[in-house]
């Protein structure tokens, strides 16, 4: 039986193609590229620091080697024992499961609390943090209250990281509540998917990029030519306008169209298959040396 994780909940959410290539063909992924890395490692850090918010906690993925049936067992046995903090607090439903960033306790309340390395708090947060809380309560474990914590933009780094200040906590719990029935059809229609074991007709778009780059782009967009007008320098939609309207290649792309000096020099360039010049930015950039000079000396 297929069991739909958080992440993978989110993939079919970005495109259903996505999560059924995450299911059956990962052979198609594109390698993870060290920029792509970066920001998982920074993901890492950032969730350990707030771990220290919440001190003296136990963590349910310590050494489970891949064996997530450890980690739902050890929350299950904590939970009984009454332990106050667990970090990566791992629940499951017959086809479906989630860990929790941090799992606190707190005046009488279980508060679920899902840690993100950013400053700002995105739609797709909502939709992460609304699957989990539907698996834990579907589990017999609904939180009391859901809170998403992030990075406050205003915190003035001294020393060492305080992580007291560095984060701020917003309770979400209203949110995931109200997005409960949609959650629960979305993973019924997910499941429905994954468990028929054909590959769904989805067309390339904006949603190949977002909220995540698609590991899988490199295969989905291969039928595109060299030089595509989704190459075109901050094509802001109008490439995939173009696109839609079955133009391709940035070589038919209509002169009307994009009025930006350096998407024209792309542009021209690509159709003349010629070198461009930009003769005014060279001699500008130029004098910046000679008055460096007159500076120095």
């Amino acid at each position: 039986m297929n069991s739909i994780s958080k992440s993978r909940f989110l993939s079919g959410c970005q495109c259903e193609k996505k999560l059924f290539f995450d299911a059956y063909r990962k052979d198609l992924k594109t390698p993870t590229t060290e920029a792509k890395q970066a920001v998982f490692d920074t993901g890492h850090i950032v969730g350990a620091l707030a771990q220290q918010v919440y001190p003296g906690g136990k963590d349910a993925n310590e050494e489970i080697n891949g064996n997530w049936n450890i980690a739902i067992n050890r929350t299950k046995q904590w939970l009984t024992d009454g332990i106050q903090t667990i970090y990566e607090a791992t629940f499951s439903i017959p086809a479906g499961f989630a860990a929790l960033d941090i799992l606190h306790h707190q005046n009488g309340e279980r508060w679920a609390i899902e840690v993100k390395s950013s400053g700002s708090i995105k739609d797709y947060y909502i939709t992460d943090a609304s699957y989990q809380y539907y698996v834990m309560k579907q589990a017999g474990f609904t939180p009391d209250k859901m809170f998403l914590m992030y990075i406050d933009k205003d915190y003035i780094k001294k020393g060492e990281i305080d992580p007291q200040h560095l984060f701020k906590l917003e309770d979400i719990t209203e949110k995931v509540v109200e997005n409960q029935d949609t959650v629960e059809k979305k993973h019924s229609q997910l499941l429905a998917m994954l468990n028929a074991k054909v590959e769904p007709t989805c067309e390339i778009g904006k949603h190949c990029e977002e909220p995540f780059e698609c590991d899988y782009m490199q295969h989905c967009w291969s039928h595109l030519p060299e030089n595509n007008v989704l190459e075109i320098y901050s094509h802001r939609g109008k490439g995939w306008e173009l696109y839609q309207k079955g133009i391709h290649s940035i070589t038919d792309t209509p002169e009307d169209v994009f009025a930006n000096a350096r998407q024209q020099v792309q542009i021209t360039g690509t159709k003349s298959n010629a070198l461009q010049i930009d003769q005014q930015s060279i001699k500008e950039f130029m004098s910046s040396f000679s008055a460096l000079e007159l500076k120095i000396s």
